[in-house]
């Protein structure tokens, strides 16, 4: 038997799993990103982030920058934060929300999170006062990797707020090593009419 040749062949086929293992981030909740993001508000949805003082009478869009920052703490505890900060010339709605959370599963092809914490939403507008809407929220969902470099997550949010807000967003991450990734998501959200949001940005895990 030709102990050299056995050795080559287990290296080779051992090539791919290493590969898979740096470029896979599902069970790690550490990384920083940012990008832009495309909110399209149907009409009327406008209206609950006003205080019902102002109510957009045809569908509005909005856009601008998005960070997202997680960190894992101890084990499957983790810290998450978000802000986004969507504007035109005459009205702008940003979002910030801090909070906690644990991964209810986590092995390195699928993890189950879930997080609650604070989400507040601060709306100016040409048309109405400024208001406030703060409140806490909860979200859980599934994280998997669903090819070598191809990571997705499907998550429910609910803020609970004056006007109570369900949002569904899908993520993918396509990841370059075990540090540099793209992101690209889709949310659906509806509080009084339908929103959708759409980013593209980029991810560093550490």
């Amino acid at each position: 038997m030709d102990t050299n040749n056995d050795k080559k062949v287990f290296i080779l086929a051992m090539l791919p799993l290493a590969s898979f293992a740096d470029s896979n981030v599902t069970g790690n909740q550490s990384h920083i990103g940012f990008g832009y993001k495309h909110t399209h508000y149907s009409a009327e949805s406008i209206a609950p982030y006003t205080d019902r003082k102002y109510s957009n009478s045809e569908n509005k869009n909005l856009g601008g920058l998005y960070l997202s920052v997680s960190a894992n703490l101890y084990k499957s505890l983790y810290f998450s934060g978000y802000a986004d900060f969507n504007t035109r010339f005459s009205t702008s709605i940003n979002k910030w929300q801090v909070g906690l959370g644990l991964s209810l599963l986590k092995t390195p092809l699928l993890t189950v999170p879930f997080s609650c914490g604070v989400v507040n939403y601060r709306t100016e507008s040409d048309y109405a006062p400024n208001h406030t809407d703060e409140g806490a929220y909860c979200s859980t969902g599934i994280n998997t990797q669903v090819a070598t470099h191809w990571a997705l997550g499907i998550i429910y949010q609910h803020d609970f707020i004056d006007i109570p807000k369900n949002t569904f967003t899908i993520k993918n991450t396509f990841q370059f090593g075990s540090v540099f990734g793209i992101t690209a998501g889709i949310d659906f959200a509806t509080r009084k009419k339908k929103e959708t949001g759409l980013s593209l940005g980029l991810q560093f895990s550490f």
